[in-house]
């Protein structure tokens, strides 16, 4: 069966499926095909970010009569594409992201870690951004800061970080940076052009372990619904200066385990209600094939 994707954050939702099958014992042959809309597949090819999961073979050229013969499956997410027609069904990045389990490993350093990730950093950094980062390196931690899409060297050459700030220049790390800090900031916040007042990044995997930081969220999906709304896990601010205060105040949190061990039984609430729903449907259609 055939998989057709769009934006990276579909490697992870083919990815999670694939570990759901590995867990339930059943073995599929999965092809996946590059529809990009937009530039994520400039800075990470399938074939490299699958290339720890044998059971996915990429198909990088093919035609619209190619498309109309095997009609793939797919994933809804924000962006629309002219050959979304030819999708025999679209499952659902949200509730495929909100099944994954992450690896929460046991870190032992000499001071607390923030990870501001998807952060779109201009060049050079200008305005409000400077800003941000100045008040960033004041700060007595260690601060990681991840851009949405690595920089050209020409780009960087013009992009002034102020130290001791770390500023780590790839894709594919954030999920590992998520997983060691003490306090993430969702990084779509930290604009040029001042705080925004909502983001659109993975909020699962920027609570792996710890609290995080994020605008104001004007409409919350429905498959996040619990972890914005019930987790205390996520924090909203409409303006910088409450930002940082919310970096003193959940930094330290003497409740994060419990409420950690909490989200982890909601991942596993959803894994059944809903990669339960997709493996059924992938089982019953490759039965009929068969």
């Amino acid at each position: 069966m055939t998989f057709a994707l769009r934006e990276f954050c579909e490697v992870y939702s083919l990815k999670t499926i694939v570990g759901y099958c590995r867990e339930l014992g059943l073995k599929l042959r999965l092809d996946a095909l590059a529809l990009p809309v937009n530039s994520d597949f400039d800075y990470c090819s399938l074939r490299k970010a699958f290339s720890d999961t044998p059971e996915v073979n990429v198909i990088e050229v093919f035609d619209e009569a190619y498309l109309s013969r095997i009609r793939p499956y797919g994933f809804t997410t924000d962006k629309s594409h002219e050959f979304d027609g030819y999708m025999r069904t679209q499952f659902s990045s949200q509730e495929i992201v909100s099944c994954k389990l992450h690896k929460r490993p046991q870190v032992i350093r000499g001071r607390s870690r923030i990870v501001a990730g998807n952060v779109k950093v201009k060049s050079p950094v200008e305005g409000f951004q400077s800003e941000i980062f100045r008040r960033f390196s004041l700060l007595p931690h260690e601060v990681i800061v991840v851009p949405r899409h690595p920089l050209s060297t020409e780009e960087m050459s013009n992009v002034v970080i102020p130290p001791p700030i770390r500023f780590i220049n790839t894709i594919g790390e954030l999920e590992s940076l998520y997983a060691s800090a003490d306090l993430t900031v969702m990084g779509r916040i930290l604009s040029a052009d001042g705080l925004r007042p909502d983001d659109d990044h993975n909020p699962v995997e920027a609570t792996i372990s710890s609290n995080t930081l994020c605008g104001v969220i004007k409409e919350v999906l429905r498959p996040y619904e619990w972890l914005y709304e019930s987790s205390g896990l996520i924090h909203q601010y409409s303006t910088l200066d409450a930002m940082y205060e919310g970096i003193n105040r959940w930094i330290q949190d003497s409740d994060l385990l419990k409420r950690l061990s909490a989200k982890d039984k909601w991942v596993r609430s959803n894994r059944k209600r809903y990669l339960g729903r997709i493996i059924e449907a992938l089982v019953s259609w490759s039965g009929e094939r068969s």
